[in-house]
């Protein structure tokens, strides 16, 4: 059988004799792959896929910006960024994978070798000594220590408040803060209540009893006035006269308020107490008297109208 020829460079060639020298000239075709998605998983699981895959190198590094020293091996961290990303078209023969990864307490930074995060432990009750342990770990430092009673900052050192016991923290825990920031704590001794307790109330003095208001002086009675001696109501007659045989007359004493004949009693004075009412005489210089009854009911000496 005789097949088409062709001329090639100035050479008679057969289809048959051309196939053989095509094969040899074609570059053979490499193997591609579509890098899988390694984000979120445990840092031995995706290793452990990854060898799965025809990678010439697959290797482990620290997310964060702590630049720490990872194994492909190590247990307990997570996967946050690789190298080649997800979905590239990739010839894994000629190349390498690197898993970026931090411990699984840790938040993934919010970029490559950025800051790391981590979530805030609960540390209410814990031992000082075990709280600051947790707190080193995590890359929280310094801690700062405060008395949970008064406040005051306690500038003891952690030997002497090992066994002491986390009140309050700060941040609180669950929440995320960046590796380096300052951590409050407030202590308590041991055996001591977190809450202070309320002071014993004092027991209230009895109510002394109010004094009696003292009575108010009574008002002193005016003095009565003066006018004289009296008796028996009556006035000693001041004058005297004499009879034709010699006698005196007119001046004796008077009785018990009684009148003398002709005028009735003379040398009295108006308001001097008197008897009988109704009785008459003529005072010292010469007017007329009666005796009238007071308000007070006293019988006193008025001027004699009538």
């Amino acid at each position: 059988m005789i097949s088409i020829a062709d001329e090639v460079g100035g050479m008679i060639v057969s289809n048959d004799n051309f196939a053989p020298f095509q094969k040899a000239n074609q570059e053979p075709v490499k193997h591609t792959l579509l890098v899988s998605d390694f984000n979120g998983a445990s840092l031995t699981a995706a290793a452990a896929k990854a060898r799965l895959q025809p990678w010439q190198t697959v290797s482990a590094a620290d997310a964060s910006s702590a630049h720490r020293a990872v194994k492909i091996t190590a247990t307990g961290w997570q996967v946050c960024f690789q190298n080649p990303s997800e979905g590239e078209v990739v010839r894994p023969s000629v190349g390498t994978l690197t898993l970026y990864a931090v411990p699984e307490q840790e938040e993934c930074p919010a970029r490559l070798h950025g800051p790391r995060r981590v979530v805030m432990p609960d540390l209410i009750g814990e031992r000082t000594d075990d709280a600051s342990r947790v707190l080193g770990d995590l890359g929280l430092e310094p801690t700062i220590y405060f008395h949970a009673h008064t406040g005051k900052r306690m500038y003891d050192g952690l030997q002497e408040l090992a066994d002491w016991r986390v009140c309050r923290q700060q941040p609180e825990h669950d929440t995320e803060v960046a590796t380096g920031t300052q951590t409050d704590l407030w202590l308590i001794g041991p055996g001591d209540p977190c809450v202070k307790p309320s002071p014993k109330p004092k027991p209230k003095p009895k109510p002394q009893p109010k004094p009696k208001p003292k009575p108010k002086p009574q008002p002193r009675p005016h003095p009565q006035p003066s006018y004289g001696t009296t008796t028996g109501g009556g006035s000693t007659s001041r004058g005297s006269s004499t009879g034709s045989d010699g006698s005196t007359g007119g001046g004796s004493p008077t009785g018990s308020g009684g009148s003398t004949g002709g005028g009735g009693q003379a040398g009295i004075q108006f308001g001097q107490y008197c008897s009988p009412v109704g009785a008459v005489a003529t005072t010292t210089d010469g007017r007329p008297a009666k005796c009238f009854m007071g308000k007070d009911g006293r019988a006193r000496w008025g001027y004699n109208s009538g």
